[in-house]
């Protein structure tokens, strides 16, 4: 893990640790921006200043499955904002599957991963045929 000192700029500390993994010889790097809220623009700028300065091979979004419509809304503004290539839905044990399908339908992005808990091993593939059988039952 690589992270910068406080108040530093999101982008330059990306852009470091992308160096220091490189220097390792480390294959894949994951650069987390949490607490991006799509309605806040400096963030959003702050954003689209990491994507710019590192350009990465793939943007996921991670979508809270508990927000309701406004994962669509959050959908547009980060695709228009810096695109995004996927999706990760979290909190889908207390909302159902409808959000990732739904989700995934209107951004036209492949959902990864879904959440069902709190740990790392609650993470699992997203199957849209046990998703649509779920809801259909």
């Amino acid at each position: 893990m690589f992270k910068g000192q406080k108040g530093a700029d999101p982008a330059a500390v990306a852009y470091d640790g992308l160096n220091m993994a490189s220097s390792k010889g480390y294959e894949f790097v994951l650069i987390d921006t949490a607490g991006r809220n799509y309605l806040n623009k400096n963030l959003t700028e702050e954003l689209r200043k990491v994507v710019r300065v590192i350009q990465p091979d793939l943007k996921v979004l991670v979508v809270d499955g508990m927000a309701g419509n406004d994962v669509l809304n959050q959908c547009d503004s980060f695709e228009g904002a810096v695109g995004i290539d996927a999706l990760v839905v979290t909190k889908v044990d207390g909302s159902g599957l409808s959000t990732p399908l739904v989700a995934s339908l209107h951004s036209r992005k492949p959902v990864l991963f879904l959440g069902t808990g709190q740990s790392f091993n609650d993470l699992k593939d997203f199957d849209p045929e046990e998703a649509i059988n779920y809801i259909l039952a």
